[in-house]
């Protein structure tokens, strides 16, 4: 089982590594975390099946995924791929080490060691471009000059009521 938990630990960072909501959330992160957050992630990740072996579900996964993205972060995603990496990871876990299938865990790895990740940048959404409000100058007030030539305080905000 050793040498079969090692190959799945490498599936799962690999894994992580090509995850490419997770390395957005790292890159455009505003924390400077104590322990780099993928390799916490992937610590969590592997006490999370040690503790409960073949009972883990995807949808625990994905539940773990958002608060740890929300939490360490400081993000959220929606692009359903909490659920995705989840039961990817699952029937990892199922092949891997429980059928104890080294070939397709080294499949797995061989395919993943070669997948590129498209270049990571966060694109201007050109509807929320749309959205931005142009603020203009306000005209300034024009000033009021009362019979004796003192000119007049105007106040900018209106005071509260009187209580």
């Amino acid at each position: 089982m050793s040498q079969n938990w090692d190959l799945f630990c490498q599936t799962v960072r690999l894994t992580l590594t090509k995850w490419q909501a997770l390395q957005l959330a790292i890159e455009n992160s505003p924390y400077v975390p104590y322990e780099p957050p993928q390799q916490e992630l992937e610590r969590h990740i592997l006490d999370f099946f040690v503790k409960h072996q073949q009972q883990v579900q995807a949808d625990e996964l994905a539940g773990n995924f958002e608060d740890f993205f929300a939490e360490q972060l400081d993000c959220e995603v929606e692009d359903g791929s909490f659920e995705h990496v989840g039961k990817q990871l699952v029937e990892l876990y199922a092949t891997v080490v429980v059928k104890q299938d080294t070939q397709a865990g080294l499949n797995y790895v061989q395919l993943m060691s070669n997948v590129q990740l498209p270049q990571s940048s966060v694109e201007e959404d050109e509807d929320f471009e749309e959205m931005e409000e142009v603020h203009e100058p306000r005209p300034k007030q024009e000033k009021i000059i009362d019979e004796d030539g003192f000119e007049l305080v105007q106040s900018k905000k209106k005071r509260p009521p009187p209580q």
